[in-house]
């Protein structure tokens, strides 16, 4: 898990493998400068451009993409305690995400169901919609106490989301790209992007504020929290209208226990965080 203090993007001009004019930008981290920084920001730019396939013809603009670079967020607070690395970030939709390397969420999400142009033009869409997500919710909860029964030795606190479901497991401290972790969150149903967010980043993820679209507000200003200082009061103006919307909201509700309900003691107090963060008791609408 791994955060790097200061990020630069850099843009490069030249020929690509055909001799033909092409930009090409890409980011560059470090712990040590911004300059720093900068010169790896040139140095990947430099070396995407110089791969760029035969194929690509004409002009035009390639940004580079890595898919093991790290995060690109700001460390808000760093929660570490004994074995366990915790550091809350933020995200580029401005909500705080609880990163940690060693307890294990997983996120299951569910893919709604198509409707017919004409069931929703009657009104019937919205009513099928959520008959075919409460199903699928059963099926699901079903699913995740069926394996749960088959590999006892875990135990996982079940939350419902927006979007679906979030899983936190409190019998045993994790590594990420493990292959017991791996089998675990494939066996739940676990959203295979997040699988492989793990596996890259090696820490597991969960979301600790609303989503700014579900609060009703739009989002963040397009200036990167990366960017020049003027450029923060923007995102500050807009922090403190996202904190006041939010707090009519829970990111999750808490739903039970599968398996043994006592948590590993370095477990225990990630479920105190993460309860207390989401308002995951509170009965407040989802977001």
């Amino acid at each position: 898990m791994y955060f790097p203090k200061y990020w630069i993007k850099a843009a490069v001009k030249g020929p690509n493998r055909e001799g033909e004019e092409w930009e090409t930008e890409a980011w560059g981290w470090s712990d040590i400068s911004e300059e720093d920084a900068r010169q790896k920001a040139l140095s990947r730019a430099r070396e995407t451009l110089a791969r760029l396939p035969l194929a690509q013809r004409g002009r035009g603009k390639q940004t580079a993409y890595y898919e093991s670079s790290p995060c690109r967020e700001i460390i808000l607070e760093d929660l570490s305690k004994g074995k366990v690395r915790t550091v809350i970030t933020r995200n580029s939709l401005g909500c705080d995400v609880l990163n940690t390397d060693s307890v294990g969420f997983a996120d299951i999400d569910h893919v709604p169901a198509r409707v017919s142009f004409f069931a929703s033009l009657f009104g019937g869409g919205t009513k099928k919609r959520e008959a075919e997500k409460a199903e699928w919710e059963l099926r699901t909860l079903d699913g995740l106490r069926n394996w749960q029964r088959e590999n006892s030795s875990w135990s996982f606190r079940v939350y419902r989301t927006a979007g679906g479901f979030r899983l936190l497991a409190i019998s045993k401290l994790l590594v990420p790209d493990a292959p017991e972790t791996i089998q675990w969150l494939q066996g739940v149903g676990s959203d295979p992007l997040y699988q492989t967010l793990c596996r890259n980043q090696k820490s597991f993820r969960a979301r600790l504020t609303p989503k700014p679209w579900r609060c009703k507000i739009p989002n963040p200003p397009r200036c990167s929290i990366w960017d020049a200082a003027a450029k923060e009061k923007a995102m500050e103006k807009w922090l403190e209208k996202y904190r006041n919307k939010a707090a009519g909201f829970a990111v999750c509700e808490f739903l039970e226990t599968m398996g043994s309900p006592t948590p590993l003691a370095e477990c225990r107090s990630m479920v105190e965080l993460h309860d207390a963060r989401t308002s995951a008791t509170s009965g407040m609408p989802l977001a």
